[in-house]
């Protein structure tokens, strides 16, 4: 995974959704950003991968999200979408969509 560098426009708005959504799902290990806002300044969407533990099941966590996705986005104007992926599903699986977060997503 890339380090982590927030410096550019949008940053100051990923650190205020990291801190909202780390508050709502503290179970969560890492928050990572990947697609257009991972490199684009003014991305037009936000996209996280929240890594949880795997007792986790991933719907209570999407279920637990939701609510404070659908502030985030009312009050930045960006969809913002969180995918929960369990930390074993995402250490061991080979897919095009896990290689891209390892390869190209920043923590926040």
């Amino acid at each position: 995974m890339a380090e982590p560098s927030l410096v550019g426009p949008i940053d100051k708005t990923l650190r205020e959704i990291g801190i909202e959504l780390k508050a709502t799902l503290p179970c969560a290990k890492e928050l990572i950003i990947f697609g257009s806002a991972e490199i684009s300044e003014y991305p037009g969407d936000i996209d996280i991968a929240a890594i949880i533990p795997d007792e986790i099941e991933v719907f209570d966590a999407a279920s637990a999200l939701a609510p404070t996705l659908a502030t985030l986005t009312a009050r930045t104007g960006l969809l913002i979408s969180c995918f929960p992926v369990n930390i074993s599903y995402f250490n061991d699986n080979k897919s095009q969509f896990i290689q891209n977060i390892h390869i190209n997503g920043r923590s926040i």
